[in-house]
């Protein structure tokens, strides 16, 4: 008789755990931070400022309404084969004087290996920059470049290149919003995971009971 009431009882209990309830809010929240690092991502295109270097160096003036404004620049440009291009730009006051500095590499590769002819490149870089205070400022660009492979340094033209430059107002910042948007959705699946294990063992225990 007792054996067939703790039978009755495990029959009617279900796995209490708040893993499956937990699991949707992160889900529902993760999607939401998504969509909100989507919106920051979409510049405002009444502010762009775009541009050549060499032709222009100075790009600008960027004025900044907000504290912590936040703007994209993309740089673009053509490496020649075999040759790299480091662009640095430099944040600049009213005034033009120097406050701080990005930069990255532009570049393009080529060589021979067991598979036949390879080739890699860079052609694009971008920086998210955010501006803390109000004002006026200017982006100054600069470039060094050189050559993988020794050349002859009497024939060989200097492997300078063009680049084309873009700032673009954002809303703000999208990579919060995408980091914690990716940190929800793997807490979303191990919270899931967990609540299926839970209800396997629990239909594996009333199986077991039902065949006893």
């Amino acid at each position: 008789m007792a054996e067939d009431v703790q039978k009755k009882r495990v029959q009617k209990q279900k796995p209490r755990s708040p893993a499956g309830p937990l699991s949707m809010i992160f889900f529902v929240f993760s999607l939401f931070s998504f969509m909100t690092g989507c919106y920051y991502a979409m510049p405002y295109e009444d502010q762009t400022i775009s541009g050549t270097y060499p032709s222009k160096k100075i790009f600008g003036p960027i004025t900044v309404t907000e504290p912590n404004s936040s703007y994209l620049i993309t740089i673009t440009g053509q490496p020649k084969e075999m040759s790299w291009v480091a662009v640095e730009g430099q944040v600049l006051d009213q005034n033009k004087k120097y406050l701080f500095a990005f930069g990255n590499e532009l570049y393009w590769e080529t060589g021979y290996d067991d598979e036949g002819r390879w080739s890699e490149s860079q052609e694009q870089f971008d920086f998210d920059l955010t501006l803390p205070e109000k004002g006026v400022f200017y982006i100054a660009l600069s470039q060094e470049s050189g050559w993988v492979r020794k050349r002859n340094t009497r024939t060989a033209r200097s492997p300078h290149i063009g680049l084309g430059v873009t700032i673009e107002a954002m809303p703000g910042s999208s990579l919060v919003h995408n980091l914690l948007g990716v940190l929800l959705f793997v807490l979303a699946i191990v919270l899931r995971h967990y609540h299926m294990k839970k209800v396997r063992d629990f239909e594996d225990k009333t199986l077991t009971w039902k065949a006893n």
